[in-house]
């Protein structure tokens, strides 16, 4: 048993990232504001002991504020105990509702979700989707990286002017600069069609623009 919740906590590492230097306060808090973690194995509940539980609420509480993307589902319980049938899922209850402070931004505020008595992180195979439960509905949320592409701002004219270049395809320059010589060295969020982005001419300035939601 203990094995397996090691290995959904190092799924969730993986896909979330692991923890930044600067965690979030309720850190701190996370002894206090939890009741109980439980964890679910394709429908069959495990109540995590006193050592686990500090190790996921250490792990998982400061993901919570790295939520940036809202995914456009919200479930309701029965629909949420289906999900724990088909899934492994670790169910955060927390011991008095929270306030969630996001990575998501509105119109130059973060966004804060109050009134969350529950969290469930779900796993399919990989990271999929962060359930909050606030009132009688669980809203869906998801953490994406953020796109690392370089740009020169080369002088251009139009979008034919602005090539991409680069060992791993990460640069966007004017095609009157000479070739950037980079180490070949992939990483994920160099992924320009994965994260909507092409390389165009802007003000005159070739650069990385988003072109669509990822």
């Amino acid at each position: 048993m203990r094995l397996r919740f090691l290995l959904l906590i190092v799924i969730v590492l993986l896909m979330l990232g692991c923890a930044s230097e600067e965690e979030h306060p309720a850190e701190e808090e996370s002894s206090r504001i939890v009741e109980k973690i439980i964890e679910y194995d394709h429908g069959k509940p495990r109540l995590l002991n006193e050592s686990e539980e500090r190790t996921a609420e250490k792990l998982l509480l400061p993901k919570l504020h790295k939520i940036n993307v809202q995914a456009r589902c919200v479930f309701d319980e029965s629909t949420v105990e289906g999900i724990k049938q088909s899934n492994f899922v670790i169910e955060i209850i927390f011991r008095e509702p929270i306030s969630i402070t996001t990575s998501l931004i509105d119109d130059g505020n973060y966004r804060v979700i109050e009134n969350v008595s529950k969290a469930l992180f779900v796993v399919n195979g990989s990271m999929d989707i962060i359930l909050l439960l606030s009132g009688k509905m669980y809203s869906c949320w998801k953490i994406e990286g953020q796109f690392c592409g370089r740009s020169t701002y080369g002088k251009c004219e139009n979008d034919n002017d602005c090539v991409v270049d680069g060992c791993s395809s990460q640069i966007c320059r004017s095609v009157y600069e000479e070739p950037v010589i980079t180490t070949c060295e992939w990483k994920d969020c160099y992924d320009s069609l994965k994260y909507g982005y092409g390389c165009k001419c802007v003000n005159q300035k070739c650069q990385w623009v988003k072109l669509w939601p990822n």
